[in-house]
């Protein structure tokens, strides 16, 4: 069954609970030739769920063999996951090739009837060209990948030997609080957290960090002294340097940040040790870097998979962490956040939306074609606000548990929500092969982004989506 789970802020709950308590070959096999991460899955807990550092979490037909994708319990040979991914949408002004901002003719009356403002014929009652445009970790019905590693396979050509030097760095990170701890000088040399997993990032703007911790913006951890490490320890509650650092970051002259190696040990505090000195928030902490355009500035379409789309970037990066604990209250779930950053120079994203993937495929791993008696459903209302898939009839008692997903966040009264489901007989799925096929006027459909719709409430296809917030009983005894 496939959903979307849409909401704004980026942090996502994976949770299964036993029902009786509560009535693509593959690109990366393990081997020195990696291309693509999909080796690690979390175990700590009582879910093993795959990662990749390329916008989807479950193995899909990405890798072989495939389990776990999201066993449960694990060690079980049950499986709850196909393939779960992140979407992201958001509006920009388009550009021309030289920069300029492009605004739609009072007369247009097709998809190229627009001018930048140096045009003789511009003026300000013109309407501003605006793309609605959406970027996908994976879409099933499409085969489809457009959130990549910045060492990704289509990069191979372009960069060469920088490809073949850097491609088995560019990787998903491990960390653990049984190793490091947030708040604690754990190499014992006066500092704190100053030297974490891969390459670290400077603080934030001093605004924008809590007022006890504003004389560290604009520096760097491993520059803080012992007075600074005394600041941490006195408001250790409230120090977290994962949210205070700035993920926007660029400078080009530093050899790390122009070759976008974030994910490779490094000993920012030139003491000789490598990532000794962390901040990680589970007892298994993995997390990757992934971009939705290239950041070497590569031409071409940088979608990866079989499908024919266009995709138009937004140009964002993004920063993934998932986390696992072992502890009896929480070791039925994963948690996964995603750090989203606009890395345009000029253009400012709004109207931005977040969503989840979810084809959840349940049942044992050994069994062909599982997915037929999956039922899908919503619980909404405040405090509560997830979707959730389970087998029909239970498979003879063999698959019993539930697989949800919900958003996570500081402001939840601030969200909107909205869940939908299609089927895979009679229809492909949302559309967004060429976004910017549209105009002002333009009657012959609703959108030329149904993914953007959809993330953002509206149904385009009435005949072909269903949202399962407003109908949750509309598979049950229909799978």
């Amino acid at each position: 069954m496939k959903l979307i789970f849409k909401y704004l802020l980026v942090s996502l709950i994976l949770i299964l609970v036993c029902s009786t308590l509560l009535a693509r070959p593959a690109d990366n096999n393990g081997s020195a030739d990696k291309k693509l991460d999909l080796v690690k899955y979390h175990n700590v807990g009582n879910i093993w769920l795959r990662v990749s550092n390329y916008g989807f979490f479950g193995s899909g037909d990405d890798i072989s063999p495939r389990w776990p994708s999201l066993e449960y319990p694990g060690g079980s040979a049950i499986d709850y996951l196909y393939q779960g991914a992140l979407w992201f949408g958001a509006k920009k002004q388009r550009r021309n090739t030289l920069g300029e901002k492009l605004y739609w003719l009072a007369d247009a009356n097709d998809q190229h009837d627009y001018i930048p403002e140096s045009h003789p014929d511009w003026e300000e009652s013109l309407a501003p060209v605006i793309d609605t445009l959406v970027t996908v970790g994976f879409d099933g019905d499409h085969d489809v990948y457009e959130f990549l590693p910045a060492y990704n396979p289509k990069e191979n050509v372009a960069l060469g030997t920088q490809y073949s030097q850097y491609n088995t760095l560019d990787k998903i990170m491990y960390t653990s609080i049984r190793e490091h701890r947030k708040g604690v000088d754990d190499d014992g040399d006066g500092l704190i957290d100053e030297d974490p997993i891969g390459y670290s990032f400077p603080f934030r703007d001093p605004e924008e960090l809590p007022e006890v911790f504003s004389g560290f913006g604009d520096r760097w951890l491993h520059e803080l002294d012992a007075d600074d490490a005394g600041t941490i320890i006195k408001s250790e509650h409230i120090w977290f340097p994962l949210g205070f650092v700035n993920l926007g970051y660029e400078d080009l002259l530093d050899d790390y940040f122009s070759k976008y190696i974030f994910t490779e040990e490094h000993d920012d505090d030139y003491d000789g040790l490598y990532d000794e000195d962390g901040y990680p928030v589970s007892e298994q902490d993995f997390v990757s870097y992934y971009y939705d355009y290239s950041p070497f500035n590569t031409a071409g379409n940088r979608a990866w998979g079989t499908s024919t789309n266009t995709h138009e970037p937004l140009n964002v990066r993004v920063r993934q962490l998932s986390y696992q604990w072992s502890f009896e209250h929480i070791k039925n779930l994963c948690y996964v956040e995603f750090d989203i950053t606009n890395m345009n120079a000029v253009d400012t994203l709004y109207d931005c939306t977040m969503g989840v993937y979810m084809d959840s495929d349940v049942g044992p791993q050994a069994w062909s074609e599982v997915y037929n008696d999956d039922v899908s459903s919503y619980v909404a209302g405040e405090n509560y606000e997830f979707a959730y898939t389970y087998d029909w009839d239970g498979d003879g008692g063999l698959t019993t548990g539930k697989v949800g997903s919900r958003v996570c966040t500081p402001d939840p009264e601030k969200l909107v929500f909205a869940c939908w489901t299609w089927g895979e007989d009679s229809y492909c799925g949302p559309e967004d092969a060429d976004p910017l096929n549209t105009y002002p006027g333009d009657t012959s459909k609703l959108t030329a982004n149904e993914k953007y719709w959809l993330l953002t409430g509206r149904n385009p296809e009435p005949d072909d989506f269903t949202s399962l917030r407003e109908h949750p009983d509309a598979q049950e005894g229909n799978p």
